[in-house]
């Protein structure tokens, strides 16, 4: 069963911005009415609730002050039998500036609610027990919230909202109902060895390509839900020893998702279900995004066709693709403002029963223009550093038989010149990923047969590049170097 499966943005200018202005160690406010008030300033605040003795102690850390003292005692909590608790509930509101905060051994009663402000906040939950419903929510910027060892007692909700976030819970017990959430970008949520005993129980996942790991955990009477959002997703995890009383159910949506690396003994898998809307059917080569070692290019001018690559397609099974995956870069460094991709889809004729080169017209064309979720991985190709790597997808819709040899070609077009090519506008320099740098090279009519020079072609197995006249005279042809692309039913 398979479910798909990230973001560096290159300035080009004659002047360096001016830094944003950061306020270091700032002064954290706290009063008791009932609850336990916290406020962080505009400042980049670090600071703890943790238990000292039999009282909740609040400290600065990294020179933030508490009250500008460096610490205070919490007058309101007490020592039970579970530990410090503070009868009320905590109330903290970060504020801007990227925030620290930690809680440790501690014991809330009443209704929690922590919230983030504009800024990269992190909230760590180590050992403490809150009795009543929690609310942990971030909100701009890249945030993380996790939990350790503790216990929530009613309702508990994260959220994370704008920004590259991350969600991780450890050995905690969930006795109410838990929902978990994430933003429109790429965010990781991680459960290991946790306890879901609510109705609810829900992991959400909305936009952007978002990874959830999911290990070993206890869960009661009602289902734990797992749900990927819009976006090329991936779940993963180690199930071989959960506990299920009653279900698992993970779900995708629009994108491309796949589970990788899931495990499972075969009395757990009784108990789980996976709903996938697209499966992996052909992945021309090994080692995922981070086995890309180069790539090469099919040049494309919009009135003839200059310069092709192409690789072939068989299947075992008849399978309608319903989307094709990619990765590739830009000649020139940067990437193009706008992409005009096309992908073609040929049948191809035989040499000594290997597959030896596309033949006639296209039985497919999908003008997929900028509809490409293109996404920058974040992977720098040698030998320039500069060139990144993109990851590409894009809906088609088209049967392969089974059987049957097709061949692959993806090409962009432009609308700007480039410059240093002498060919005039409409030219592009997508450079489509490839899994090893292995090359040889043909030449026109290296297999003896007589070749039209007015129009020539080389071609290899496993993969082919066209010209046309005037180009080149001899072809450079890429042998055993699969093209990185994937397609999915």
């Amino acid at each position: 069963m398979t479910f798909k499966s990230t973001n560096r943005r290159k300035v080009s200018a004659d002047y360096k911005p001016l830094e944003q202005r950061r306020l270091l160690a700032g002064n954290v406010t706290v009063f008791e009415n009932v609850h336990l008030y916290i406020r962080g300033d505009a400042a980049d605040n670090q600071f703890e609730v943790v238990a000292d003795g039999d009282q909740l102690r609040i400290n600065g850390l990294d020179g933030t002050t508490i009250n500008g003292e460096e610490s205070i005692l919490v007058e309101g909590s007490i020592v039970t039998d579970s530990g410090v608790s503070f009868a009320g509930g905590l109330r903290a509101h970060l504020g801007p500036g990227h925030d620290d905060f930690a809680i440790t051994d501690a014991q809330f009663e009443d209704m929690s609610l922590i919230y983030g402000g504009t800024g990269n906040d992190k909230v760590d939950v180590v050992d403490s027990r809150f009795l009543d419903r929690t609310v942990i929510q971030t909100f701009d910027g890249n945030d993380s919230i996790s939990t350790t060892g503790s216990y929530f007692g009613d309702t508990f909700f994260a959220m994370t909202l704008d920004g590259q976030d991350s969600v991780s819970m450890t050995d905690s017990m969930l006795a109410g109902d838990s929902i978990v959430v994430t933003g429109n970008h790429s965010d990781s949520v991680r459960s290991d060895s946790n306890h879901y005993l609510g109705e609810t129980n829900l992991v959400l996942t909305f936009g952007g390509d978002d990874t959830v790991q999911l290990n070993n955990p206890v869960v009661g009477e009602h289902q734990l839900g797992v749900f990927l959002g819009f976006g090329d997703d991936t779940v993963g995890g180690d199930l071989t020893e959960a506990k299920i009383e009653s279900r698992i159910k993970i779900g995708g949506q629009g994108g491309v998702d796949q589970t990788h690396g899931m495990t499972m003994s075969d009395e757990v898998a009784d108990d789980v279900t996976v709903t996938v809307e697209q499966n992996l059917v052909f992945d021309n080569g090994t080692g995922g995004i981070e086995g890309v070692e180069a790539t090469s290019t099919s040049y494309f001018n919009s009135e003839s066709d200059n310069f092709r690559v192409a690789n072939d397609v068989t299947l075992d099974s008849t399978e309608t693709i319903s989307r094709i995956s990619w990765s590739g870069n830009y000649s020139l460094g940067e990437a193009f403002e706008v992409d005009d991709f096309t992908i073609e889809i040929y049948e191809g004729i035989f040499f000594n029963d290997n597959p030896y080169s596309p033949e006639g017209d296209p039985v497919a064309v999908f003008n997929v223009g900028s509809e490409v979720n293109r996404v920058d991985t974040g992977i720098d190709l040698p030998p320039v550093e500069e060139e990144d790597l993109y990851a590409y997808s894009a809906d088609i819709n088209f049967t392969m038989e089974a059987g049957k040899t097709y061949w692959v070609s993806i090409f962009a077009a432009n609308e700007e010149e480039v410059p240093g090519t002498g060919l005039g506008s409409n030219f592009n320099h997508f450079q489509w990923g490839f899994r090893t740098s292995y090359s040889v090279w043909g030449k026109p009519g290296f297999l003896g047969e007589e070749v039209d020079l007015s129009n020539t072609t080389a071609y290899t197995f496993g993969d082919f590049r066209s010209a046309d006249p005037g180009w080149f005279n001899d072809f450079g042809s890429v042998r055993d170097a699969p093209q990185d692309f994937q397609l999915w039913s």
